[in-house]
């Protein structure tokens, strides 16, 4: 919609009711309205023919001003910054890095952070110790603890401390959850495929003991 463009109150109102959900709880990303409709106020933007949230919150809309706005949720969704420690799932494995997709800030698990991606673990950083095969560590679908030590994009990332690391890996035989039976040893409890990874100190399956 071209600003200049006259249009009946009764017009607006039709459109708000079609278009556009006032007080609508919205995620950055989400959309809200179409271009043609109304003008991206503050708290939004336009892509596409679209008009959507920048912010987490609540929709606005200013008749007079045929504009839509997102006003900002006191709540505010966890920022990612060094030293905050992250829960992830490894995506892909290669000779030097692992690649985690960041899920959420440990103890915000109720929000998501404002960016998600993916974040890295350098060999050097994996534990206090040689590393030789990162697959010796970490195996795709294991989700992990970990810290971040730079948010310079692509994050990066440290499992290095007892506290870090795998807290929940998978066989990859058969892809059932495994039980921690020793410092770095894992087993399967369906097919008894053995494996290691580098564990955290709060994994979340451990071996019954006889």
């Amino acid at each position: 919609m071209k600003r200049g463009t006259a249009r009946k109150p009764e017009d607006v109102e039709k459109v708000v009711l079609k278009y556009v959900r006032p007080g609508a709880f919205v995620l950055p990303g989400d959309e809200i309205t179409i271009a043609e409709a109304f003008y991206p106020g503050p708290g939004t933007y336009e892509e596409d023919g679209k008009v959507r949230a920048a912010v987490t919150g609540t929709v606005e809309v200013d008749l007079d001003a045929r504009e839509v706005r997102v006003n900002p949720a006191v709540n505010v969704p966890p920022k990612i910054e060094e030293g905050t420690t992250v829960i992830g799932r490894v995506q892909t494995i290669k000779e030097q890095v692992v690649l985690v997709k960041i899920g959420f800030v440990e103890g915000r698990e109720d929000r998501e952070p404002p960016v998600t991606g993916v974040g890295g673990i350098h060999i050097s950083k994996v534990r206090d110790a040689y590393v030789e095969h990162l697959g010796d560590e970490f195996q795709p679908g294991d989700i992990v603890k970990a810290k971040v030590i730079s948010t310079k994009v692509p994050v990066q990332l440290s499992t290095m401390g007892k506290e870090y690391g795998v807290i929940l890996a998978f066989c990859t035989r058969c892809r059932s959850e495994m039980e921690r039976i020793g410092r770095r040893k894992l087993r399967c409890p369906v097919c008894g495929n053995t494996e290691t990874r580098k564990l955290a100190e709060g994994y979340l399956r451990e071996a019954e003991r006889s």
